[in-house]
């Protein structure tokens, strides 16, 4: 796969919270599928266990995302996840401060 250069998060977010954990069985399925993030709106990806494929559908690049490891979703990128078969994800939410 590709190795693609992840943006840095902004110095002005703010938390808006946390998903639950999610593995193969309890992904939402909208996830999976082509999605975005709304505009001044981020979220950090964080693999707990395994791997997830996360793509990037402007140009469908494939990064793999491994336990332990991190990586920052910016805001209106089209995008998707793959989870490996034993990959546990959580998802942090934050928002642009105005």
């Amino acid at each position: 796969m590709p190795l693609m250069e992840w943006p840095a998060f902004p110095d002005n977010l703010q938390s808006l919270g946390r998903s639950p954990e999610f593995d193969c069985d309890t992904v939402p399925a909208a996830l999976t599928a082509r999605h975005a993030l709304g505009e001044h709106a981020w979220a950090r990806l964080d693999v707990l266990a395994g791997e997830v494929v996360f793509v990037d559908l402007r140009d469908e690049v494939s990064v793999r995302v491994v336990a332990g490891e991190s990586r920052a979703v910016p805001p209106l990128v089209p995008h998707r996840v793959e989870l490996g078969a034993a990959a546990r994800l959580q998802l942090e939410f934050f928002r642009e401060a105005e």
